[in-house]
């Protein structure tokens, strides 16, 4: 049975067995660093995927950017996103502080780049991920 939990201020909310579980696995030690791991991933994926596409504009190949690079960007996006979502859930009004605001401004730009791949400006938008690697220190 829910219980509600009365110290949480204005942030108040229902306990769930759902909410315990998600809250004991972001929690953990593990999930911290398999995050941590994945940012690491998604630097190297953007340092081979910028070598790549230098490669394919000397070689003006039209399919050359789109590879498995790309999808480890789009897996490793929707992983962020789910990462959020969860952090957002089990922490509620209190997962909103600068790191939250930070991951969101990646997810976000992450989308519109997503959605948006053919506007050459917006390629400036995948330096924002850079931003991820210092909560890999944290």
């Amino acid at each position: 049975r829910p219980k509600i939990i009365k110290d949480a201020g204005p942030c108040r909310y229902w306990e769930s067995k759902i909410h315990r579980f998600l809250h004991s696995i972001i929690k953990h030690p593990s999930f911290e660093a398999f995050m941590g791991s994945a940012i690491v991933f998604n630097v190297i994926i953007m340092i081979v995927d910028t070598d790549l596409q230098t490669t394919c504009d000397d070689l003006s190949d039209d399919h050359c950017g789109e590879g498995w690079t790309s999808d480890c960007n789009t897996a490793l996006l929707w992983l962020y996103f789910t990462e959020l979502v969860l952090r957002l859930y089990v922490h509620r009004c209190r997962a909103i502080n600068g790191w939250f605001a930070l991951d969101a401004l990646i997810v976000i730009t992450g989308f519109v780049e997503f959605f948006v791949k053919e506007t050459p400006n917006l390629q400036m938008l995948r330096l924002f991920r850079i931003m991820r690697l210092p909560r890999v220190v944290k």
